[in-house]
């Protein structure tokens, strides 16, 4: 796969767009297999150089930045700890920390405590899981079902950062947390503004994204997708599109 790239018209804002996961891309990334586990390596601090590495080689001064479930977390730490210069709007989509059935529960908890995350019963309760909370797309579209493949092919980032799945974290992020550092985003770090959104089913519920609408000092707005899980841009397309449409040309 090449990437192309041209000039940015003088009078647009370059959108930079966070990916999920950890780990979730387009197969096309360097994984570094031999640091799996590696916590030292795989850090937030990593994927925020890395950042920075694609502004300066494309040449990107002012932006807005958009980050979509784990790249929301890194998005906001980002903009905490580097206050990046040229940072406009930031959005934060579907970015956590859900409700099964109990058998499901029960049948998680036991693979977990008995170290069988690998098990076919356990995958199955996973999927189960995904498909209420994830994406509720009825047949999921391609590019998912590949995404998906591609993370379970080569699960080296997700592994170590997360864990065996969304809700068992036992990786890096595990005791991650920025909610007192969000206050330090303000008018100056995104002087256009924050927009936070998640869905109705979403495994990152309102009592933890409306933490990022309610410490930045920044000017804030929050929306909630009321048919769509964890996936709003493939859930809900054209409004999803239409909400960042307005927000990103708002002044």
């Amino acid at each position: 796969m090449l990437l192309d790239w041209g000039d940015f018209p003088f009078n647009k804002t370059p959108l930079i767009c966070l990916h999920g996961g950890p780990g979730i891309g387009c197969a096309e990334s360097t994984h570094f297999r031999d640091k799996k586990g590696d916590h030292e390596f795989w850090t937030p601090q990593l994927f925020m150089a890395e950042l920075d590495d694609l502004k300066t080689h494309v040449g990107i001064g002012a932006f807005d930045l958009l980050g979509q479930s784990w790249g929301g977390m890194l998005a906001g730490q980002y903009a905490i700890e580097k206050q990046p210069k040229g940072l406009r709007e930031l959005i934060i989509a579907d970015s956590p920390e859900n409700e099964l059935p109990k058998e499901l529960r029960e049948t998680l908890e036991r693979c977990e405590r008995d170290d069988k995350t690998d098990t076919p019963e356990y995958e199955e309760a996973v999927m189960y899981f995904y498909r209420l909370h994830i994406c509720r797309l009825e047949p999921w579209l391609k590019e998912l079902e590949d995404s998906f493949a591609e993370l379970e092919e080569d699960n080296t980032v997700y592994y170590t950062m997360n864990g065996p799945s969304e809700f068992y974290v036992i990786g890096n992020l595990k005791d991650w947390n920025i909610a007192e550092g969000l206050k330090k985003i303000t008018e100056k770090t995104a002087p256009g503004g924050v927009l936070v959104v998640n869905g109705y089913y979403d495994e990152a519920q309102d009592e933890t994204t409306e933490t990022y609408w309610k410490h930045p000092s920044a000017r804030t707005k929050w929306i909630r997708y009321p048919l769509s899980s964890h996936m709003p841009m493939l859930e809900e397309t054209e409004r999803f599109l239409a909400d960042l449409g307005r927000f990103l040309k708002s002044e």
